[in-house]
């Protein structure tokens, strides 16, 4: 069965496995289905979310942070790591799923562990991991994603959720 990856960025910018959680249909997935009900926002198909996720203006706050902490290449700060946690909690008391409750331990464990600069997800196990730097042009393994040098990352900050 698939999982949710939960990811630590490092002081040293590195991203490294942090946790998972069971069922990852039970996340993201659930987290897309609830918003697109509460909102009436459907798309051709019922595994179609592209016009959810470019709807976040039509939503509270709380729904923003919670869509937005789902979205590809997103790390959530440290200093904003409560907040998301927060409003994660909230969703997950009006539709709860396990997996909701297991990624909600594994981030306020890293609110208070001072290893985490931030956290970031894979959705879904059944994909490559997004935090991991493959060379193609060479036979070796690769190397973890660094916030320092390497660019295809963003944050999920409360100036930035108005973007999204």
């Amino acid at each position: 069965m698939s999982y949710t990856e939960i990811y630590a960025v490092r002081p040293n910018g590195d991203i490294e496995d942090y946790g998972e959680t069971h069922n990852a249909w039970l996340g993201a997935m659930h987290i897309w289905t609830k918003l697109g009900e509460k909102y009436h926002i459907r798309g051709e198909h019922p595994f179609d979310f592209s016009r959810l996720w470019k709807s976040s203006s039509v939503m509270n706050e709380a729904d923003q942070w919670v869509m937005a902490g789902t979205f590809d290449k997103v790390i959530i700060p440290k200093e904003q790591l409560a907040i998301y946690v927060q409003h994660l909690r909230s969703f997950a008391t009006e539709y709860p799923t396990s997996n909701l409750t297991e990624q909600i331990a594994i981030l306020e464990r890293a609110i208070n562990d001072d290893a985490v600069q931030g956290i970031c997800f894979n959705q879904t196990s059944v994909n490559s991991n997004p935090w991991w730097i493959y060379d193609e042009s060479n036979d070796d393994e690769g190397k973890p994603y660094n916030i320092n040098q390497d660019t295809k990352h963003w944050f999920l900050t409360p100036e930035t959720l108005k973007e999204v």
